[in-house]
């Protein structure tokens, strides 16, 4: 396991057996064999966004989207100080293609979103950063640019610890803790498996003949979690290991909102735990 510089991503990732950190400090953890690998991680003080992308396989229009998402973010969990999530949604399934991505719940989030904005209209593909629509045109281009509503500091403080696969599942574990007391009872945790490199073959509907490509796809989905009255929102979550998993591709993302507006309140990206 490797905590080398490019995976710190604004924050602190270590690698452990149970609760103990090996060699943290020379990048390479030294996990003794047989033992249950566990990765921890921490946010740090910079906020993180979140860029959520609205998509299906089912959508001429979406492809392009799909591309820009993979063309900005590569495979990296973070960039622009953000982190992408793409949600297939379902409501294009019934035009002559089922996108095996897609969710019910992830359409029920994109009504939620469209409902806090007072619409009553959904579509794709959308872009949603920091709880609102955004259009790619309207973000700062460059490597070094930074992508967010504000210039405000993070409310939420994330601590993960993240297990290696079983054959089922993959363990996620962890506190937020809120330290604004008027965010407490709106704020709520999400706890998403994410896979990039996806690639389909589609035969019908309006893409029918194409071959897609897509990263950062959200494969499971956990929460809401919500806050206690100091402001802790702990959770232990197992996330079901989907079809098609391949680690090298794997990301665990935990999200901290502000439910009322949609705003990220911190965000703490990490590759999934390797034994």
């Amino acid at each position: 396991m490797h905590a080398s510089s490019s995976s710190v991503f604004h924050g602190l990732i270590r690698c452990a057996v149970f609760s103990s950190c090996l060699g943290a400090s020379a990048g390479i953890a030294a996990v003794p064999a047989g033992s249950p690998a566990v990765c921890h991680a921490e946010s740090g003080h910079d906020r993180l966004t979140v860029l959520e992308l609205y998509t299906s396989e089912g959508c001429s229009s979406c492809p392009p989207a799909d591309r820009w998402l993979s063309r900005e973010f590569g495979t990296a969990q973070v960039a622009h100080g953000a982190v992408p999530l793409a949600f297939h949604v379902d409501y294009w399934n019934r035009l002559g293609w089922p996108d095996r991505f897609s969710r019910a719940e992830f359409s029920a989030r994109q009504r939620e979103i469209a409902a806090r904005q007072r619409s009553a209209v959904i579509y794709t593909p959308q872009f949603v950063l920091d709880g609102r629509d955004v259009r790619p045109s309207s973000l700062p281009a460059g490597a070094g640019t930074v992508w967010r509503t504000d210039s405000s500091g993070p409310q939420a403080h994330i601590r993960i610890a993240t297990g290696a696969p079983s054959a089922a599942t993959i363990r996620v574990e962890g506190s937020v803790e809120v330290a604004d007391p008027d965010l407490r009872a709106r704020a709520a945790v999400r706890v998403a498996l994410t896979q990039s490199a996806l690639e389909s073959q589609v035969t019908a509907g309006e893409n029918g003949g194409r071959r897609l490509r897509h990263d950062h796809v959200v494969r499971a989905w956990a929460g809401p979690y919500t806050a206690d009255a100091t402001g802790r929102i702990d959770f232990d979550v197992r996330l079901p290991r989907p079809a098609e998993f391949r680690l090298e591709h794997a990301n665990v993302t935990v999200l901290a909102e502000d439910t009322r507006t949609g705003r990220t309140l911190q965000a703490l990206s990490v590759p999934v735990c390797r034994e």
